[in-house]
């Protein structure tokens, strides 16, 4: 789970690629489809991770 990923971490470009990788090219046809409607990027979600760890 990329969320997992990004907590073992606190470098911001490792979190990105954790987050590329995992949702992004092996996540299901749903989460892509929700992060385009949203309009989330990888980087908007890395960020959302940073300032809410607990979520």
């Amino acid at each position: 789970m990329a969320y997992d990923s990004c907590r073992t971490t606190t470098d911001s470009l490792k979190q990105l690629q954790y987050v590329e990788k995992r949702n992004n090219s092996k996540g299901t046809p749903g989460l892509k489809s929700m992060m385009k409607a949203r309009s989330h990027t990888a980087e908007e979600y890395v960020g959302a991770t940073r300032r809410h760890p607990r979520f």
